[in-house]
């Protein structure tokens, strides 16, 4: 039991990429429509996932990070799931990219409630840091 994520790997193939793990904030997330999250015009519009399927991202972020989006759709956020749920999606993303990314390098970036559960996991010091946005 995970999430369904949008996951972007820069068309470079390098290897030991940084990853940014983004976690959005609580939404109409019973749309069960993971595209939202990549939707410019959506309610996840200008955040990090958008930003990159609008080729509107930063270019270090487009040609130097790998990033991985889960999307929440069996609840109204994150936090009200369980934190090995979500730590377990983490973990089988970088065994799934073992080659692509530095295990040692993991960032977390939260939007609003997704924002209150990375400040919670960043205690786990499983992270090398966070991006905390309201």
């Amino acid at each position: 039991n995970s999430y369904s994520s949008l996951l972007y790997q820069p068309p470079n193939e390098k290897r030991n990429m940084p990853l940014i793990v983004f976690l959005h904030g609580a939404g109409d997330n019973t749309k069960n429509d993971i595209w939202d999250l990549a939707d410019i015009n959506g309610q996840y519009g200008r955040l990090l996932p958008s930003l990159i399927e609008s080729s509107q991202a930063p270019s270090i972020v487009m040609n130097e990070f790998v990033v991985l989006s889960p999307y929440c759709s069996s609840s109204k956020s994150f936090y009200d799931e369980s934190r090995s749920k979500i730590l377990s999606c983490i973990q089988h993303a970088i065994e799934s990219l073992k080659d692509a990314i530095d295990p040692s390098r993991i960032f977390l970036m939260g939007f609003s409630d997704g924002a209150t559960l990375s400040v919670e996991l960043l205690t786990t010091r499983r992270f090398r840091a966070g991006i905390i946005c309201s």
